[in-house]
């Protein structure tokens, strides 16, 4: 995830993309919340408690993790992959 720390940093001040993680499952948001400040993480953290995959992953068609969407303005999926594919998420962001 530092990579895409790194991308949130590149992107700052555009109001056209946004990145966010989306966290699922039993851990709670303290424990997110002490992950992301070791991490340095400046980007949002999403949280859906209780099932392993929530209502949002599932309607996004995650079905294992990490999986890596982009999302147009008006929420349709431009990509979707398992892993973090640095240069397909650039490639689709137009960078």
């Amino acid at each position: 995830m530092p990579s895409i720390q790194r991308l949130h940093e590149e992107l700052a001040g555009r109001d056209d993309i946004a990145i966010y993680a989306l966290n699922s499952g039993a851990d709670s948001l303290d424990v997110i919340r002490e992950y992301w400040d070791d991490e340095g993480f400046a980007f949002p953290a999403l949280l859906e408690r209780g099932a392993q995959v929530g209502h949002a992953a599932r309607d996004l068609g995650v079905k294992a993790y990490p999986t890596n969407i982009v999302l147009d303005p008006d929420g349709k999926v431009l990509y979707a992959s398992v892993g973090w594919n640095e240069a397909a998420v650039r490639s689709v962001l137009g960078l």
